[in-house]
């Protein structure tokens, strides 16, 4: 009865639990990092960990060129192109550790092939001026491409669509971080090089696991605000259809939005990250807050029909449903605690959220509710 018959202290707590709540929720990061499921010293993030020190990382996607007719990959002006954009990766985006690149394969063979003159250091290049290779056009240039695959005579599959007159040529772009949320800023940034670099009629495209991953998170995270917020309709629609009452229907919104902020602010604070195994507790939450809504609010309906004394209703109606309420929440909330002892992360943040849900949405129906 704190709320009861008090009416300032209600606002002043929905205001603090609102701007702390808020301030959490905000601080919440929406990424997927499958490495992180496991806890640390596991066999699994010790290895990801060290690949990620020493060497190029475990995470990649792949960046396709493709040109417009057959043999367009060994256009100077294309694989230059290309070249400068395996560059601006390396040089100028920190979440890149390693670019691999069909070019890179164009610019070795330049090199090895000029190595008697002088000491062929100047040749690391995509050859693009005709004079400097004792030719007459762009054209003899192709044909000198050409000739270095050629004479390579190896199996290109893996950066080329052909070994000879490639139309199509790949290159892989490893990332040091182990989450995805750099992957659509380096995305953007290889699509706004291409429109500014590449010939007319070539197309870059990207794609590949950490591509994938990314998506499916921004699906997941979507899907969720979509399916709470229908959800909320939906309870509101029932509250109202059944107790006559729109205002009721509002009403009983307030515990589950309670629930649910304390959620978001509490994977902010904790630095619990929304990922596809978090993003489902919400519309759970919601679920489980409305039973303990609708209990409620039954309860004080019959209340109210024996009763006309406010306080009376309400101590009434928490006498016998609260203890229903907080019989039910505590021993749901220990079936989902033993989620806490397993290994694997995903399992233990949504035993702690479902924990969090059992408390905060029972404690705001006995609280929100009365007031």
């Amino acid at each position: 009865l704190f709320l009861v018959g008090k009416p300032r202290r209600l606002p002043l707590l929905i205001l603090a639990f609102l701007l702390l709540g808020g301030i959490g929720a905000s601080r919440l990061v929406i990424d997927n990092v499958m490495v992180e499921y496991f806890k640390k010293g596991t066999s699994i993030r010790r290895a990801d960990d060290f690949l990620r020190r020493n060497f190029s990382g475990t995470r990649s996607f792949s960046v396709v060129v493709t040109g417009p007719h057959r043999g367009s990959l060994t256009d100077p002006e294309a694989l230059a192109a290309m070249d400068g954009l395996a560059r601006m990766l390396r040089e100028e985006v920190p979440e890149v550790a390693k670019v691999i690149s069909f070019s890179d394969f164009i610019r070795r063979m330049n090199l090895v092939l000029h190595q008697d003159m002088d000491s062929g250091e100047g040749y690391d290049e995509i050859p693009l001026d005709p004079a400097r290779y004792g030719l007459e056009n762009r054209e003899e240039l192709r044909n000198l491409i050409s000739q270095y695959l050629l004479l390579y005579s190896g199996s290109m599959e893996k950066w080329a669509d052909d070994s000879l007159e490639p139309s199509s040529a790949r290159m892989m772009v490893m990332l040091a971080s182990s989450g995805g949320r750099a992957t659509p800023g380096i995305v953007e940034k290889i699509h706004s090089y291409a429109r500014d670099r590449f010939p007319r009629d070539y197309r870059v495209e990207a794609a590949g696991f950490a591509l994938i991953e990314r998506a499916l998170l921004e699906l997941i995270v979507e899907s969720q605000w979509w399916s709470v917020a229908l959800s909320l309709l939906m309870v509101f629609v029932i509250l109202w259809i059944n107790f006559r009452s729109p205002l009721i229907g509002l009403i009983g919104l307030a515990p589950l939005s309670f629930s649910i902020l304390f959620n978001f602010a509490v994977m902010g604070y904790g630095g619990i990250k929304l990922d596809i195994s978090t993003a489902m507790v919400a519309s759970v939450a919601i679920g489980i807050g409305i039973d303990y809504t609708i209990h409620y609010l039954s309860r004080h309906a019959l209340m109210a029909e024996h009763q006309q004394d406010r306080d009376l209703q309400v101590h009434l109606t928490l006498s016998s449903t609260g203890k229903a309420i907080t019989f039910n929440a505590a021993s749901v909330g220990a079936g989902f605690a033993v989620l806490l002892f397993s290994q694997f992360k995903p399992l233990i943040f949504f035993g702690l959220l479902i924990v969090l849900t059992m408390a905060t949405s029972s404690l705001a129906a006995m609280t929100l509710l009365p007031a």
